[in-house]
This record gives structure tokens, sequence and C-alpha cells, in this order.
């Protein structure tokens, strides 16, 4: 049983790197690549870690998926002469039936999965393969996460 375990992390890990696609947050729901529009949208957490973004003119020139380390220059955060200027966030991987999902949060919507993480701390719960909805409120020019657990069957 150990075995499959771990046989299915490695798959899990593998499809999430190769099979990831961004999310984006509109006011009024959730942009998937395919350019459909979900109001809520359920699935298991993949994963979840810190992140940063440096924009330059709106467009991400350089990202960090583990808050650490960037992707771009292949070099620690806190030796970049940028580092002030990252938006930090919060990512997450979520495993939905159209596929493995990635979000990155900022500012507000960061705050809310931070906040609902805290709950499964509190609750000792494990966050990896929860069941979580996300649904968006919308504030005119950008729309809020929120963020709901389901209960263990």
């Amino acid at each position: 049983m150990k075995n499959l375990t771990a046989i299915k992390d490695i798959l899990d890990d593998f499809l999430a790197q190769n099979f990831t696609s961004y999310v984006q947050v509109l006011p009024h729901g959730f942009k998937l690549k395919s350019g459909e529009i979900l109001p809520q949208i359920t699935g298991e957490i993949h994963s979840s870690s810190p992140a940063r973004t440096l924009y330059e003119n709106s467009r991400p020139v350089c990202r960090s998926l583990d808050g650490l380390y960037s992707l771009k220059e292949n070099r620690p955060c806190a030796t970049c002469p940028n580092r002030k200027a990252c938006t930090p966030q919060f990512l997450l991987d979520l495993s939905h039936a159209k596929g493995v999902l990635r979000f990155l949060f900022a500012f507000t919507s960061a705050r809310n999965y931070m906040t609902f993480l805290s709950l499964f701390v509190k609750d000792q719960r494990e966050i990896s393969g929860s069941l979580i909805t996300l649904s968006v409120v919308n504030r005119g020019h950008w729309g809020e996460i929120r963020f709901s657990a389901h209960p263990k069957t």
C-alpha cells in the first residue's frame, strides 16, 4: 500500500508540473485557459506555497513559485536587487475535472487564503488532498477570492 501512495505522489507531481494551467481571476468568475468562465471552482488541493512575482508595465518579468528562488534567474530571491518591488503571493495548485489549475493570490485573496489555512492548522487537518471551493466576490475592477472547505468523508 505504501508503494501505491508513493507512485500516486510521483504521478501527481508529474501532472502538476507538466499539465498545469493558470487561472485568471475576473470580477465575475474564474477564466480558464480554454476561455470558459466559471463562477466557482471545487477541487482537491494538490500543493500550496508562498510565491512572488516581479511585474513591469503590468506584465510578469520574473517569478518564484516557492518564494525563495527565481525561475528566470535561477538564483535566490534574497540576493535580487529588485526583491522589494516583487508582489508577495500564494500559489495554489488545485486538482479539478479540467486538470490541475494554478492560482496566484495577491493581497486580499492571499489574506483570505492564509485565514482559510489557519482553520486547517487549528483543526489539525492536512491541507494537501482536501476538497475546497473557491468563489469570487465582485469588487468592481477586480475579483476577491473566498475559500470554503468540504468535510472529510
